[in-house]
């Protein structure tokens, strides 16, 4: 089975040999290396690189600001706060620290509350 395989490649090899035989040589002008000229233009002028953040409706600005403060490494979790038209008192995220600990109000035993 080897024998085969270096066969076919050995016809490969010499087809491929044949096409390239058959190539014209690059062109002179091709060839030729010349010195760039004194002054260039910029060869793009960039504009201005400032989000429309007033212009976005209020859910897309939201999303993204929660999907920013979720790419922070020390966010453990982020989410939106609320539904449309709840009240909100200007809390729009909730975004959660790696070090932050919760606890069950029912893993509170009795005894603790009354010292």
């Amino acid at each position: 089975m080897s024998s085969r395989k270096g066969g076919q490649h050995k016809k490969r090899r010499k087809k491929e040999g044949k096409i390239l035989a058959g190539m014209n040589p690059l062109p002179e002008y091709l060839l030729q290396t010349s010195s760039p000229p004194a002054s260039l233009p910029p060869p793009v002028q960039s504009r201005l690189q400032d989000l429309p953040f007033d212009q976005l409706p209020w859910d897309y600005f939201e999303r993204l600001c929660k999907t920013l403060v979720e790419a922070d490494h020390e966010i453990r979790a982020c989410r939106l706060y609320g539904r449309p038209g709840q009240k909100q008192r200007g809390i729009d995220l909730l975004a959660y620290p790696k070090d932050f600990v919760t606890v069950q109000p029912s893993a509170i035993s009795f005894s603790l509350l009354q010292e």
